[in-house]
């Protein structure tokens, strides 16, 4: 693909996004280096009906815990689509809570879907099957 025309591709690449902050007199950006301090690893993902991609309410708070019994099939009644979930299935979207540190201060992002199936590299429901599998992959101890 050509980059000129691209329509303006880097916009909406996570990839290609740098942390800017507030432009200076010249109206022009700053990229910044930063870094990946913290992730809250205790909410990664939440629930949305598979036909209208609202979203579920938690049935329980430990829903998310890769080691909980928990699966689609307790997810409720949609009440947008009038549609029950657990006959086909709900799925889970990632919704990651990052800090990121510049040289100057913290920036608290939530990282959705889209940018987070770049940087895990596979669906929230792939990475919930893969960690309730694999209880132990990310303990370094």
């Amino acid at each position: 693909m050509n980059p000129e025309s691209s329509n303006n591709n880097s916009q909406t690449n996570p990839r290609k996004r740098p942390l800017v902050e507030e432009p200076n007199n010249d109206k022009q950006r700053i990229t910044l280096n930063s870094m990946v301090v913290a992730i809250d690893h205790n909410n990664l993902f939440y629930t949305v009906c598979s036909i209208c991609e609202k979203t579920l309410p938690d049935p329980s708070p430990n829903t998310h815990i890769p080691n909980s019994s928990s699966s689609s099939s307790s997810i409720p009644f949609c009440k947008n689509c009038n549609f029950n979930s657990a006959s086909s299935g709900s799925k889970r979207l990632f919704r990651v809570l990052i800090s990121i540190a510049t040289e100057k201060r913290v920036v608290v992002v939530i990282m959705f879907d889209r940018a987070a199936r770049v940087l895990f590299g596979c669906s929230a429901d792939e990475f919930f099957d893969f960690a309730k599998t694999h209880p132990f992959a990310g303990n370094f101890d």
